[in-house]
C-alpha cells in the first residue's frame, strides 16, 4: 500500500491491485475512486491510529496535519511497538493478574485497596467486555515478580482469578522439579 500524493498534498492511498487496476495514463482526477481515504491528524494520540487500521485493516495509515498535507505514514508494526510501550510490556518488571467479574462488581478503589494491602502497587490496568464470556476482565500489572500473596488476597475477596503469572512460574517448577526427580531416579 503506498500514499498518493498531489504535491505534497494526499489524495488517499492505493494497494497493488489498485494500481493494476487503473487504465494507463490516467490522470490523478480520474484514479480518485481508486485511492483509499484511510488518515489520521498529526495531532491524534496513537490510540487513533488503532482505531482506524483496526476499523479499515489497512497495512499502513498516512498522518497529515490539518490542512490535508502529507507528514508520513504509520505502519502497523510501529503502532506494535507504541502500544508495547503504552502498555509496559517490552520489560518484565512486574508480575500479572487477570480477574474475571460481572461489571456491576468492578470497583477500582477497592481493588486498588486488597493489592496495596500487600505492600504491592498497580503499575498498569486494563478492562475490557468478553462478549463470548459474558463477564469484566480486569488485567493488572503489579511492581512485583511474586504476586501470590496478592492473588491469595484477592481470592479470599471472592476475586475471580483467570491468570496470573506465578501459576505460571509454579507450573514451571514443579515440572523441572518431577524432571530431577525422575533424573535421579534413573542413575
Amino acid at each position: 500500500m503506498f500514499p498518493v500524493l498531489d504535491g505534497d498534498m494526499l489524495v488517499g492511498l492505493i494497494d497493488r491491485e489498485g494500481i493494476n487496476t487503473l487504465p494507463k495514463n490516467s490522470k490523478l482526477v480520474e484514479a480518485q475512486n481508486h485511492f483509499l481515504k484511510a488518515a489520521i491528524n498529526d495531532t491524534d494520540y496513537f490510540l487513533a491510529a488503532f482505531k482506524l487500521m483496526s476499523l479499515t485493516q489497512y497495512p499502513i495509515l498516512a498522518v497529515v496535519n490539518a490542512e490535508n498535507k502529507y507528514c508520513g505514514t504509520i505502519t502497523q508494526q510501529s503502532l506494535l511497538n507504541a502500544l508495547s510501550i503504552f502498555l509496559d510490556i517490552k520489560e518484565v518488571n512486574g508480575g500479572l493478574i487477570v480477574l474475571q467479574m460481572d461489571k456491576i462488581n468492578y470497583s477500582f478503589s477497592e481493588i486498588a485497596r486488597l493489592i496495596e494491602s500487600d505492600n504491592a502497587n498497580i503499575m498498569q490496568l486494563n478492562t475490557y467486555f468478553d462478549l463470548q464470556a459474558a463477564a469484566f476482565i480486569v488485567s493488572i500489572k503489579i511492581n512485583r515478580m511474586d504476586v501470590s500473596e496478592v492473588v491469595a488476597t484477592l481470592q479470599r475477596f471472592d476475586y475471580q482469578i483467570l491468570y496470573s503469572t506465578s501459576e505460571e512460574r509454579y507450573e514451571n517448577e514443579l515440572k523441572r522439579n518431577y524432571e530431577e526427580l525422575i533424573n535421579y531416579l534413573n542413575i
